[in-house]
């Protein structure tokens, strides 16, 4: 794990806290509960586009409680991944495995 970028949703002591793992190009979300159970975690690839240096960040919760947005920045660039699916507060039996994100890149303007 090489955290290099931590993003929270929602108020404090409560709700979902992210790291972007560099090493592994995942985004691994955290309980802000006392028990700070991984919920969840979602490795971000894009073989057209590979992901470079990511810069900074934020979550975009959905306002309809559904999957998260992950918005980042890299050089040059900004780019978004739907998470794959909405992330609970309290952790079940076992974390299941997420699908893959969806990746967005914008187009080149002419």
């Amino acid at each position: 794990l090489t955290p290099t970028l931590v993003m929270s949703a929602g108020a404090a002591r409560t709700g979902i806290v992210y790291v972007w793992d560099n090493s592994a190009q995942r985004v691994i979300a955290y309980s802000k509960a006392a028990s700070g159970a991984m919920l969840a975690q979602y490795v971000i690839t894009d073989q057209d586009a590979p992901i470079g240096e990511v810069l900074g960040g934020y979550i975009l919760p959905a306002s309809d409680g559904g999957a998260p947005t992950f918005v980042w920045a890299e050089v040059g660039r900004v780019r978004s991944a739907v998470l794959g699916k909405p992330v609970t507060q309290e952790p079940g039996a076992s974390v299941q495995p997420t699908p893959d994100p969806v990746i967005e890149t914008p187009l080149p303007t002419p």
